[in-house]
């Protein structure tokens, strides 16, 4: 029976283990097809939810692809690898710090490396909004400026970074010990400044043409009201009570 017979019929394990079948025929002959076989069933196994397999075959696809100079396909499947590596860790025992921790740390030195080995194609940027997501509880402000980056440098997604940043920085403010760093509060302060000017420039081309083709209907109220939140609280002074505000 076919794989997409398979997948289509919804046995997924059995349409993994054909494409493992098919795999093994073709990894001295044409090594090509079963990097994109492995890469398969690494997405089967993703479905699955099963995140440990997926990292084993998409390990697999990254190493045939860069040993056959495809880094396109090497880095479309070392990102969905790490993706299965966020899934895994997510859905990691809470009550077992020592592996939790352990998956984390594997998890972001897996985007480290991607970010520094495919730097000059698109999946980084992917990964570096995943680290930001992965850090804004421990650095908000590196996380925020991290958004602020590539949202300064994408088009399409521009404003969903931006959206991503300011939620990352209304907490920062509202919530997060200006004490937890020494220079905090600098760093804070100027990752505002230029959330505040990437947003109002955005906003106000939005207003000028009424409909912005660049934002979803959406996107513009929330944006204003990230705005109008981080303005109040820079007119507060540090002594109100945030919470309860």
């Amino acid at each position: 029976e076919s794989v997409s017979n398979l997948v289509a019929a919804g046995d997924l394990t059995a349409a993994r283990s054909r494409l493992l079948e098919m795999r093994t025929s073709f990894e001295r002959s044409q090594p090509e097809i079963a990097a994109t076989l492995s890469m398969q069933s690494g997405n089967l196994a993703i479905h699955l939810g099963d995140w440990q397999s997926a990292q084993a075959d998409l390990t697999s696809a990254v190493a045939v692809f860069k040993s056959l100079e495809d880094r396109d396909q090497a880095a479309a499947s070392d990102l969905l690898r790490i993706y299965a590596m966020s899934r895994h860790w997510d859905g990691s025992d809470s009550s077992n710090a020592a592996v939790r921790d352990q998956i984390e740390a594997d998890y972001l030195a897996a985007l480290e490396q991607h970010i520094a080995d495919y730097s000059d194609l698109n999946t980084s940027a992917k990964a570096r909004e995943w680290r930001a997501m992965l850090l804004r509880a421990a650095d908000p402000v590196s996380a925020a400026s991290e958004l602020l980056e590539l949202a300064d440098h994408g088009e399409d997604d521009h404003a969903m970074r931006l959206m991503q940043s300011g939620e990352i920085l209304i907490d920062a403010c509202f919530g997060w010990p200006l004490a937890a760093k020494p220079d905090h509060h600098e760093r804070l302060t100027a990752t505002i400044n230029e959330w505040m000017q990437q947003t109002e420039t955005m906003l106000a081309g939005s207003q000028a043409a009424e409909v912005s083709a660049g934002i979803d209907n959406w996107t513009y109220p929330v944006l204003e009201i990230q705005r109008l939140m981080i303005s109040l609280e820079r007119r507060w002074t540090a002594h109100d009570d945030w919470q309860k505000l």
